[in-house]
Formats: C-alpha cells, sequence, structure tokens
C-alpha cells in the first residue's frame, strides 16, 4: 500500500508538471485592420520584399500580392465555413509571395518595430506552428495550378539580421487534399524540445508564410488564416 501511495504521488508530480498552452500571435486571425470588404495593409505583418525583376506594368503592384478580406455571408458559394472570425488573407502564389512577423518586423503604418511579438524559444520546451490554409477561386473553375507550394516556418535571426530556418512545413496544391474552397485545413510545423546547445535556444521566434512556387506553376492564390503557435513544456519529475 505505500509501494502503490508513492508511485500515485510521483505520477501526480510528473502529470502535474506538464504544460501545454497557446502563445499569443499578434493579428493571428487577421481581423485588423476591420474592413467591409478587402484590404492591402494588414496589421503586425511584414512583406517579404519585392523580388529584383518584378515587372509591375505586367504584374501590377507587389502589395497587391497580400491583403485582407472579409469572409462572405453564410450561405453564399464562397463562404469559408470555418474561418476564424470575419476575416482571412489572400496570397497569390508567384514566387516570393510572402509575410512574416518576429520581435523586429514592421508593418504598413509602423516605421519602427513595435515589438509585439516578444516569445523566444525557451530551452526545454517544444512548440507548434498551425495555419488554416485553402486554394481560393475553386468554386469559380480558378485555383492554383498542381503541384504549386507554400511554406510555413519558424525562424530566429541571426547575428548578422537574417532569417534561419528552424522547422519549416510544404504544402503542396493536389485535388485529393483541396477539393473545395470553403473549409481551411490545418498544416503544422513541429519543432522539437529546445536544447541548450541550439543556435534558435534562447533567440526570439520569427514565423514566415512564402510561396514557394516555381514562376512555371504560378498563378491563383492561397487563403490563409488562424496563425496559432504553441509551447509545451517538457515533463519533469517532481
Amino acid at each position: 500500500q505505500c509501494r502503490v501511495r508513492i508511485v500515485a504521488g510521483l505520477l501526480w508530480g510528473l502529470a502535474g508538471s506538464l504544460y501545454a498552452g497557446p502563445i499569443a500571435v499578434p493579428n493571428g486571425s487577421f481581423e485588423s485592420p476591420a474592413t467591409f470588404f478587402v484590404s492591402l495593409n494588414f496589421d503586425s505583418w511584414q512583406r517579404t520584399p519585392q523580388p529584383v525583376g518584378w515587372d509591375e506594368n505586367a504584374s501590377g503592384p507587389w502589395t497587391n500580392q497580400t491583403g485582407i478580406f472579409k469572409n462572405t455571408d453564410p450561405g453564399s458559394a464562397d463562404h469559408i465555413v470555418n474561418c476564424n472570425g470575419d476575416q482571412a488573407v489572400w496570397l497569390f502564389a508567384n514566387p516570393g509571395v510572402g509575410f512574416f512577423q518576429d520581435y523586429d518586423s514592421v508593418d504598413w503604418d509602423d516605421p519602427a518595430p513595435t515589438h509585439g511579438f516578444d516569445v523566444k524559444f525557451e530551452v526545454g520546451k517544444s512548440y507548434r506552428l498551425t495555419v488554416g490554409v485553402l486554394v481560393g477561386g475553386l468554386e469559380s473553375g480558378g485555383g492554383i495550378p498542381q503541384g504549386a507550394t507554400l511554406d510555413f516556418s519558424l525562424y530566429y535571426r541571426d547575428a548578422s539580421g537574417n532569417r534561419v530556418t528552424v522547422a519549416a512545413t510544404t504544402v503542396t496544391n493536389s485535388a485529393s487534399i483541396f477539393s473545395n474552397s470553403t473549409q481551411l485545413l490545418d498544416f503544422s510545423v513541429p519543432v522539437s524540445k529546445v536544447q541548450p546547445n541550439d543556435p534558435w535556444a534562447g533567440q526570439n521566434i520569427g514565423i514566415l508564410l512564402l510561396s514557394t512556387v516555381t514562376p512555371d506553376l504560378a498563378g491563383g492564390y492561397w487563403d490563409v488564416d488562424d496563425v496559432r503557435l504553441t509551447s509545451d513544456a517538457a515533463p519533469v519529475l517532481l
């Protein structure tokens, strides 16, 4: 009986030390600023820079490649049934189109970083980024070419300010996966428990969403919503 109590107490201490919880991602569901239709501006996120050679006469301004939109009314053919809130973001499937957020990123109306996303990779914790995504335009017979890719990643910045990928997931458009434009599908980027000697240990976390499509498959757009980040602490025997 004494042994049973000791074992039960140890298991209780082990379970009690587990922690899994969400980490706030500023404007993770793209509700700000509010729009009645579409807006090229979205708070807390910074666009990827315009590539050298981008032809605005042929393809339009680079700022048009991403933006937020208001979800249509329930019952509409293109209504996103599991949209988090009333808005989501579009991202054209062209090479290099994307947006990111970290401690030093700036958005459309902040000339200097606000440091709103101040989260670090902590030793002993694992992390998971989850993003909802769908292929836009399928309800009207459009969409992205099969095989087009979109990357989600967690990163940190090195001493020179360069983004260094810690973990990434590639989403590839396929008719067997994306069968409609009304249901967001979740894709995740896991990061295993941070070790003391990992280069990213103690570094600020960054989130990047990036179109990695090749030029021959460019065209169409992705809809993205509900960017979530969670962490799990390693169990400790008390």
